[in-house]
């Protein structure tokens, strides 16, 4: 099998990136899921493939990693984003 070299620019790189998650974003809204939806697949898929403990709720997740540990993923939603508490 014969490889080939290809040489990129950091922008060409960056204009390639953009493209692809623009072109995921505009996939999924024309499913009709939204990108809450479509983060928390994505985020379940890792840690499928990660094999940690976890269960998703209506907010995010739950994470198992030990025994004595849980660490918790939320979600929000556009115009739901609570501000840190100083």
């Amino acid at each position: 099998m014969n490889k080939k070299l290809i040489r990129l620019t950091e922008g060409d790189l960056h204009r390639i990136v953009k493209e692809s998650v623009n072109k995921i974003v505009k996939e999924g809204f024309d499913e009709g899921m939204g990108v809450a939806s479509m983060l928390a697949d994505k985020i379940e898929d890792v840690l499928t493939q990660s094999g940690l403990d976890y269960d998703r709720n209506q907010n995010g997740f739950n994470v198992y990693p030990s025994n004595d540990t849980i660490v918790t993923v939320k979600i929000y939603k556009e115009g739901n984003i609570p501000y840190p508490r100083r």
